[in-house]
């Protein structure tokens, strides 16, 4: 869900990350209908391969995507079939139409945002004519601990750079500076000379071996020294919103990343758009509502060969197969394919919409007005995660985006909300536990089937599933056309 931008802004950096955490907030803002059908048809000639995806997420959209480009001059001539069980394209990616009013309003369920440095999500977002929305203006962000607010931001900024400074001396900057180069390190995954098939090896050659090995807290806290109360009070509200997830229970790169998401970006209409167009312009055959029952690994005439068979009993051959969704969620029988490896934990997410105004009284503000826009929490908050404002409507309610780990009932609505009137819930496993020393699952789980989702437990983010995406482009590429692909896909 989260991607990351190093930052330029060299004014009192100690401030920056009260401003980060707003725009961390400010894109997870959205289930908006995008049933499609997409049917290509090419002849199968004696060069054809044929390759499946399984899943229409950002991971298949966008292994179909740079498949098309990385075949584009090929004499081998490809053809993409994606499976996909639901009837929409985007995964995880999805947004939510809230009509009030005279108009609709376009609310980000998942899979919120994206950064500058972004290279897929950035370039795909210009190429395909996206515009981008326009960030709200005078937000505050507050950071509660459930009983009050510990930080308020103020409008004024030099106010916050005086209050962040006497309150928390230089730890922002170190965390900063540290943030910095954990990123310039990770940007250099857009230059490897090669496909990468093993996580741990990647992380090796990024010269991020290290950060996944430790929690967040123990790689700050005590291999750093950086001040307790900051880590509690501000980079601990990162990794709870983006990942719903305290300090001692995420790797400290899954912090970092949380830490980094300056220039932050949404789509006008939801981010979504970029996976359909991903997927139209692919020219990948899309079977939507049609999800994989089995995969059986077969020799046709010597060669290694995948049966899929789909929800519509149909028996297809093809000379590849792309996982490209969590693999126990898939529920597929695998036949002849070792998948026998740890699996990695999910976590649940409570995600609540909510059209109404918050409590004044139960944040303890003289006013509903006065509250910040963007509430973030200390791990002593266990009612929720974060409250955030979507939309502020001309009747004076908002649309408020809560993330918790439980449902919120009626109750709890009561509590947090002076009045209400309207209410969508939903549920899902929203990313994987980023926890340390994690097993990580293949990229290459077979000789010619990939397992895009291998990334996640290194980094979850949009970005970094279109670019296990793209390099599992270059790996078929390179076992098909016999080189590697030296240029950005």
């Amino acid at each position: 869900m989260v991607a990351f931008k190093l930052g330029s802004n060299n004014r009192l950096l100690t401030v920056l990350y009260v401003i980060l955490l707003v725009l961390i907030f400010v894109a997870y803002d959205g289930e908006t209908s995008n049933v499609a059908y997409f049917e290509a048809f090419k002849p199968v000639g004696k060069n054809a391969k044929k390759v499946a995806i399984i899943g229409a997420g950002i991971g298949g959209a966008s292994t179909a995507y740079y498949l098309s480009k990385a075949f584009a001059n090929s004499s081998v001539h490809l053809q993409t079939t994606i499976y996909e069980r639901s009837f929409h394209i985007g995964g995880r990616c999805r947004a939510l139409e809230i009509p009030y009013g005279n108009r609709t309003y376009i609310v980000e369920m998942g899979a919120s945002i994206f950064v500058d440095v972004n290279y897929h999500m950035m370039n795909a977002t210009k190429e395909f004519g996206f515009k981008f929305k326009k960030p709200p203006a005078d937000m505050r962000v507050g950071i509660w601990d459930g009983e009050q607010f510990v930080f308020e931001e103020s409008k004024w900024y030099y106010l916050n750079v005086l209050k962040v400074l006497w309150k928390y001396g230089l730890a922002p900057l170190r965390v900063k500076t540290m943030t910095r180069d954990k990123v310039n390190r990770f940007l250099s995954v857009y230059n490897l000379p090669s496909p990468f098939t093993d996580m741990l090896l990647l992380s090796s050659a990024l010269g991020l071996e290290s950060e996944p090995q430790h929690t967040a807290e123990h790689y700050l806290k005590n291999l750093n020294n950086v001040y307790h109360p900051y880590l509690s009070h501000f980079v601990e509200p990162a990794t709870r919103v983006n990942y719903a997830s305290n300090l001692d229970d995420i790797h400290a790169l899954g912090g970092f990343i949380s830490l980094a998401p300056e220039g932050a970006k949404g789509i006008e209409g939801g981010n979504y758009q970029v996976m359909v167009e991903f997927v139209n312009r692919s020219g990948a055959t899309v079977k939507l509502g049609n999800a994989v029952k089995s995969v059986k690994k077969i020799d046709e005439r010597g060669e290694t060969k995948y049966e899929v068979v789909g929800s519509d009993e149909k028996a297809e051959v093809f000379d590849a197969v792309v996982l490209a969704a969590p693999i126990q969620f898939t529920n597929i029988h695998f036949e002849n394919i070792n998948v026998d490896f740890p699996e990695i934990p999910y976590r649940t997410l409570h995600v609540t919409f909510v059209i109404g105004q918050l409590s004044s009284k139960y944040f303890k503000h003289s006013s509903h007005e006065s509250l910040p826009e963007y509430i973030l929490t200390t791990r002593t908050s266990t009612k929720f995660n974060s409250i955030g404002t979507s939309h502020i409507l001309p009747d004076g309610n908002s649309i408020i985006k809560i993330f918790s780990e439980k449902e919120l009932m009626d109750g709890d609505l009561d509590e947090l909300f002076e009045r209400w009137s309207w209410v969508h819930k939903k549920v899902w496993k929203a990313y994987p536990q980023l926890l340390p020393n994690q097993t990580y699952p293949p990229v290459k789980i077979e000789d010619g089937f990939y397992y895009v989702n291998s990334f996640e437990p290194f980094i979850s983010t949009m970005e970094t599933e279109a670019v296990s995406g793209s390099n599992i482009a270059r790996l078929i590429h390179k076992r098909w056309a016999k080189v590697d692909i030296k240029a950005k896909l």
